[in-house]
């Protein structure tokens, strides 16, 4: 080989060595997730209980992403909780698909009507793109928790009078009377809490993916405590939070009818 022709191979080998080193020096999967990140625990279960697998991934160098920081859409968070603890539901919606044009959330979105979690808002299955915020995470995960509701303890009705609720979220009387239940249901579950030690609500303020992971993990452990649901045996296409971008898709596409 010549010496030109080997310094060149040397240097591409250099270059994939280090590349594939920077993927691991996180500790952990996600190249942009290190270990002393305050979601890293959260992340790294949501991606071992494949509720999510990251926005991207490149085969070849083992390179995973998974923006924590980027807003969570409606349709990624619905996706999220179908995958996770409406199995049955998800794969009804994923028997009949046809159609490769379909949206990749058409059958999350679907599992969710059939779960339940759109009752009094489907206006939110009608914008499966908008930023998802938290007084419309409080109106999913209220449905999500009254699905459920056979073993919940009746002292977690929500039906408080407005002193007592205002001790629970201390932005109660700003909050807008169609999520007054939801908000006060979720954040007197547990399943959510407020964005500050005052117990701030805080329900025009939008998610990120790193806050859904968490709450994820907040949801699975509730669920699990009275019987969770069994999370799906088998891979479901495309990724519920993470449409993949190039250069491959982790799993195939699926079609839809």
């Amino acid at each position: 080989m010549k010496p030109v022709k080997i310094a060149a191979w040397m240097l591409a080998m250099t270059m994939f060595l280090c590349t594939n080193c920077s993927v691991f020096a996180t500790g952990g999967t996600f190249l942009d997730v290190a270990a002393g990140h305050w979601a890293y625990a959260a992340v790294e279960r949501a991606f071992s209980d494949k509720a999510v697998e990251g926005s991207y991934y490149n085969p070849g160098t083992g390179e995973r992403r998974f923006e924590p920081e980027r807003d969570v859409t409606v349709a990624e968070f619905v996706a999220v909780l179908t995958r996770s603890f409406f199995p049955e539901e998800l794969k009804t919606t994923q028997a009949g698909l046809a159609f490769p044009s379909t949206p990749w959330y058409d059958p999350y979105i679907r599992a969710g009507r059939d779960a339940g979690l759109f009752e009094n808002a489907e206006q939110l299955a009608d914008a499966p793109d908008k930023a998802l915020i938290r007084y419309d995470m409080a109106v999913l995960l209220g449905n999500l928790f009254c699905r459920f509701s056979d073993t919940v303890p009746s002292q977690l009705d929500p039906a408080l009078d407005p002193p007592k609720a205002e001790e629970i979220v201390a932005d109660w009387s700003v909050i807008p009377e169609p999520y007054r239940d939801a908000v006060l249901l979720t954040v007197r579950s547990g399943l959510l809490q407020g964005v500050d030690e005052k117990g701030i609500f805080d329900g025009e303020s939008t998610l990120t993916r790193a806050q859904m992971v968490t709450i994820y993990c907040r949801v699975a452990d509730w669920l699990h405590s009275m019987g969770k649901p069994e999370a799906p045996t088998e891979p479901v296409s495309p990724d519920p939070a993470d449409p993949i971008p190039v250069p491959v898709p982790i799993e195939p596409p699926v079609v839809t009818e």
